[in-house]
């Protein structure tokens, strides 16, 4: 039962490498999606982490003024209910990420989601489990109390269970990289592989997927507990009442709202449609690619500018790091504000933090990711750890939603 300590010693080179372009991170990141890999199920309770040191503010890239607003006007910052314009297409406000700042001019902005960073799992009551490996995502068994984790290494990865103390029990389970999420009702789902054959835990419900599927993942489970996988020939609904698998015709990929059943497909030449549970389109976006939709269903995270619509900008959608994150309503996508890197930076990683945004931003001149707080508002200014690290990793990794 404990006799997995070998498998489970493969760690990522820590080393910080020469930092690399977003172009570089992008083809990198598109080459290790495409890689079969195994996850690892950790066992753990965790504990805080104080974040401090490092300003970072958000102001309007267009107000012509790089003053910071007083921390006392954006402490408490919430989104914004109501977007600026009644147009799908309109780009909406955009705000500038601004580095440096001074730290009387920030305020806290402390993860309230399970993030890992330095070595150690943080849940969100602040409690700490070490875990020396850097995962790829990982999300905690309600359940049991402990952690599923997805650990990568230059071919796979593998599945352990930990305890509160750190302690790895049970074997590897070989899996996908991004075979890991959470259901409707906290139930944790997995594609796992034996002898070539996948499959699909739901819970209690296991479903065979076959033999011969050398890559695959979870695009996100549905309100009533079915599951969009990739399967041999594209993107498939797994129906978990009926151990049945529906193709889904013409999407490469998928992204899937759990509250509200919305989901959004994505096709090679980079077009999306959002469809309701009973299959209307909703609406339709070519401009950016669709990453996320928050918790509540709310709002929809897009990624990347394509057709350059905010001045400047000569970013394009990727899952793995862009320089443009927008914040819109899932319903209509109505504009609620957009954000934009420095120029010297870009957004390595990033989940949902209620109705907000936390990304981990890389500064390829010092070498450096920091936390910063995206809010609807705009005006968000938050405090974060340096962290020095190569441009491939992200210094913080969070947890799955």
């Amino acid at each position: 039962m404990n006799d997995f300590k070998d498998a489970l010693t493969r760690v990522a080179d820590a080393s910080a490498p020469t930092p690399l372009s977003l172009e570089q991170v992008r083809g990198r990141a598109k080459q290790i999606r495409r890689r079969r890999t195994t996850t690892a199920v950790l066992g753990t309770a965790a504990a805080v982490a104080a974040i401090a040191g490092l300003g970072v503010a958000i102001a309007p890239s267009d107000s012509g003024n790089d003053s910071v607003p007083p921390a006392s006007q954006t402490a408490d910052a919430t989104p914004s209910a109501t977007p600026t314009a009644q147009d799908a297409n309109a780009v909406g406000p955009v705000f500038a990420v601004k580095l440096a700042v001074p730290a009387d001019q920030t305020s806290g902005a402390e993860p309230r989601v399970p993030y890992w960073s330095d070595g150690q799992i943080i849940d969100s009551d602040g409690s700490v489990t070490p875990f020396p490996d850097r995962p790829a995502t990982f999300v905690r068994d309600e359940a049991s109390g402990d952690w599923v984790v997805v650990v990568l290494d230059e071919a796979h990865a593998d599945l352990v269970r930990v305890t509160d103390a750190g302690q790895r029990v049970g074997q590897p389970v070989p899996t996908f990289e991004r075979g890991l999420a959470v259901g409707p009702r906290g139930e944790i789902v997995t594609l796992t592989q034996h002898n070539t054959r996948t499959t699909l835990t739901a819970g209690d419900h296991v479903v065979d997927l076959g033999t011969g599927l050398e890559w695959s993942q979870i695009y996100g489970v549905m309100p009533n507990g079915d599951v969009v996988v990739q399967g041999a020939d594209g993107v498939e609904v797994v129906h978990l009442a009926t151990d049945t698998i529906e193709s889904v015709p013409s999407p490469a990929t998928a992204v899937t709202s759990v509250p509200t059943g919305l989901v959004a497909y994505g096709r090679s030449d980079g077009t999306w449609e959002a469809r309701d549970p009973d299959g209307a389109t909703r609406w339709t976006v070519d401009w950016a690619g669709v990453n996320s939709f928050s918790p509540n269903g709310r709002y929809v995270a897009l990624v990347g500018d394509r057709e350059h619509r905010i001045p400047g900008s000569t970013d394009w959608d990727s899952a793995t790091a862009t320089s443009t994150i927008w914040i819109r309503t899932a319903a209509d996508l109505l504009p609620v504000a957009a954000f934009v890197a420095p120029e010297n930076g870009y957004f390595g990683s990033w989940t949902w933090d209620g109705d907000e945004l936390l990304a981990d931003l890389y500064d390829r001149g010092s070498g450096e990711w920091s936390l910063v707080r995206l809010s609807g508002d705009g005006f968000t200014v938050g405090r974060g750890t340096a962290q020095k690290g190569g441009g491939e990793q992200p210094a913080y990794v969070f947890g799955t939603q």
